[in-house]
């Protein structure tokens, strides 16, 4: 990673889609998703339940099962340069753990119960004949250390059970790290943990990116989250992403109708007791047979007749934003999307 320019990728996905067969049919659960991640940034995908955030990151490391699941033919996903889409069972071990990490969403059921913390860590090492039993049980406890736990040779010998929910997070983010990845892919890190513990895990991630330079991915519904951790944002729904951008960009002038709903449905510092929430009414749509124009169209105030027989193309409203909304278009009706709550104000809430 020293050797690489700033300005490299280290990640690229290009034109992703997934789909699983089913009885009822193919759902159609990634559509079309392009991005890339450089080195040391943390990047965010944000949206509802069901808009295909898990299965996007599940794809980068082909965790998704197949069959049922399959890639779409122009579906092409590079890791420093090597297509992984292609690659097989037993190439895609020389990435996953070593090269690029997941912290998966729950820790109360994502450790197994009947391993002690140490061997769980020391599972990357499988098949590595190059490093022996000591030299794979000293860097397991240096990266509990490194993860914030206290007494680590001790919490070595211990079972999950015997672990705080904010312990076993902390034991999940080591086993991503312990094979010093270029990347973490962290789904949902947070949504079991209460406020105080999910802010020290917030810390930690940012503080671990600081220390190591590595490559976070962050997939959360909470734009609290979002605010408080990340440079870049995209936001998905219906199985594509309809906006990118900065956080800044995101948070202050938001472009898309969807976004600008997320961020009003949630509460504020500045709302009054008696005040409520915003929601977004209707539901996402059926990813069975999924809509042929914007995604958003049948939840959107502002739809128009072109919403909902074409997708919008990609509007370019700075380098770094993007949106993909007809009301980009230089003749569509001018409307105001306004947040009027600071992100420090999210941040905080």
């Amino acid at each position: 990673m020293e050797n690489m320019e700033k300005t490299e990728n280290l990640l690229e996905l290009n034109h992703v889609t997934f789909s699983f067969r089913t009885y009822g049919g193919v759902v159609q659960s990634v559509r079309d998703v392009s991005f890339n991640i450089k080195p040391g940034e943390i990047v965010g995908i944000v949206g509802e339940s069901g808009c295909g955030k898990s299965v996007t990151s599940q794809c980068i490391l082909k965790l998704n099962p197949e069959p049922p699941g399959f890639f779409g033919p122009d579906s092409s996903i590079k890791y420093k340069g090597e297509e992984i889409v292609t690659m097989s069972d037993k190439e895609m071990r020389k990435i996953r753990g070593k090269e690029i990490g997941f912290i998966f969403q729950d820790p109360m059921t994502s450790l197994n119960p009947t391993m002690k913390v140490g061997a769980q860590i020391e599972e990357i090492f499988v098949g590595d004949k190059s490093i022996s039993k000591a030299e794979k049980k000293r860097r397991a406890i240096e990266i509990l250390e490194l993860v914030g736990i206290n007494e680590a040779e001790r919490r070595y010998n211990q079972y999950p059970h015997e672990l705080s929910g904010g312990m076993k997070q902390r034991v999940m983010i080591a086993i991503a790290l312990v094979g010093r990845p270029s990347i973490v892919i962290a789904d949902e890190p947070t949504t079991s943990l209460d406020v105080t513990i999910e802010a020290q895990i917030l810390d930690l991630l940012k503080e671990l990116r600081e220390k190591l330079g590595i490559s976070i991915i962050l997939i959360t519904h909470d734009l609290g989250v979002i605010a408080k951790l990340c440079d870049r944002v995209l936001v998905m729904y219906g199985g594509k992403i309809i906006e990118r951008g900065d956080v800044g960009e995101i948070f202050y002038d938001t472009k898309h109708p969807y976004t600008n709903g997320l961020l009003n449905s949630i509460a504020r510092l500045s709302s009054s007791k008696d005040q409520k929430l915003t929601p977004i009414e209707g539901t996402p749509p059926d990813l069975f047979s999924p809509p042929v124009g914007c995604p958003f169209a049948a939840r959107c105030e502002h739809c128009m007749v072109i919403c909902k027989e074409q997708m919008p193309p990609e509007y370019v409203v700075t380098d770094t934003h993007k949106s993909y909304c007809w009301l980009m278009h230089p003749d569509a009706p001018k409307v105001d999307l306004k947040y009027h709550a600071a992100k420090e104000e999210v941040t905080n809430g």
